[in-house]
């Protein structure tokens, strides 16, 4: 992570959001995580912070016509985030994200 990315703020009444942006090595791993595990259920673990279960899918966003395009648009920006979260969830990926 770019330790200097790290952001917590409101999304909504009791709802908060983390994002960060990766650095480059870190995002290219991310993308090799994600492309080996396509179809799978996987669970995200950062700090004290788990989520459940879920299966990785990838879905090219509107801007992009294939999903070649979209991943290396997502490969300049390097940007990830979870939105919703409670407050307690949204401080232990903050720190899960801060530590070194």
């Amino acid at each position: 992570m770019v330790q200097e990315s790290i952001q917590q703020f409101r999304f909504a009444t009791n709802r908060f959001a983390v994002r960060w942006t990766y650095t480059e090595a870190g995002a290219r791993k991310m993308v090799a995580f994600w492309e080996e595990n396509e179809g799978q259920k996987v669970r995200t673990a950062i700090g004290d912070f788990e989520t459940q279960p879920s299966v990785i899918t990838f879905r090219p966003m509107p801007l992009f016509t294939n999903y070649t395009a979209w991943r290396e648009g997502w490969l300049k920006w390097r940007t990830d985030k979870f939105v919703g979260v409670g407050d307690d969830d949204a401080k232990a990926i903050t720190a899960g994200l801060k530590k070194k």
